[in-house]
């Protein structure tokens, strides 16, 4: 009897286990956030395309829109003008404070020291722009003080305006005689190609055989206009 009983347990124990086991197969569930990882590695054949490039920029100079009154008045300085190496008649530019030698009497000017005598035949005082100025519809007016003797030479001496655009040219105009001592006005409206982009303009001063001459000149109250 007790053997029928022991037998009896082992069989009820059997069950529930397989029982149990069976439920737990039956409801297994996968969270829904779960995502198998991907452990392969793509490999690019050799030779593939690839969609990178490379980009150059090039950075082309090009006119601004440039203020209606561009004015120097070399208040303190020189304002970015400078003696052009292009002229050796011009020693050296300078500031200077005296208003004695100032267009309208109240503020400095240039001063330029000047040595002619052949072959230095032109002197120029210049500007650098970059980016470069448009002088379409444009006047440039400049002043020149002439000492009495450099008005007194016969022919007498010349002034004009330089300038020179992205084109690769240079122009003139606005040319004065320099035989009256004192201020002088000098202006010139340039017109034609390459008025758009102008990179550079100067006030150039010009000997005539068979005039040597050596002094000091001033430059003054320049505008664009």
């Amino acid at each position: 009897m007790k053997k029928i009983m022991m037998m009896m347990i082992a069989i009820g124990i059997m069950a529930i286990y397989v029982l149990s086991n069976g439920c737990q197969k039956g409801n297994t569930v996968t969270p829904a956030n779960e995502t198998p990882a991907n452990t392969s590695t793509p490999t690019v054949p050799a030779g593939t395309p690839t969609n990178t490039f490379t980009y150059t920029a090039t950075k082309t100079p090009t006119a601004t829109n440039t203020p209606d009154i561009i004015s120097y008045h070399f208040t303190t300085d020189l304002e970015g003008w400078v003696r052009d190496p292009r002229g050796q008649g011009f020693l050296d530019v300078t500031y200077n404070s005296d208003p004695a030698y100032s267009a309208l009497g109240t503020t400095g000017s240039a001063q330029v020291i000047c040595d002619f005598y052949s072959p230095l035949n032109i002197g120029l005082m210049s500007k650098n722009y970059s980016p470069t100025i448009n002088l379409t519809g444009k006047t440039i007016k400049a002043y020149i003080y002439v000492p009495a003797d450099l008005a007194a030479l016969s022919p007498s001496y010349y002034a004009d305006i330089e300038i020179h655009s992205l084109e690769g040219s240079y122009q003139f105009g606005g040319t004065i005689d320099l035989n009256t001592a004192g201020w002088n006005l000098i202006q010139w409206a340039p017109t034609g190609v390459g008025v758009d982009a102008v990179d550079t303009v100067s006030i150039l001063v010009g000997r005539t055989n068979p005039n040597d001459w050596s002094g000091i000149i001033y430059i003054d109250e320049i505008s664009i206009e």
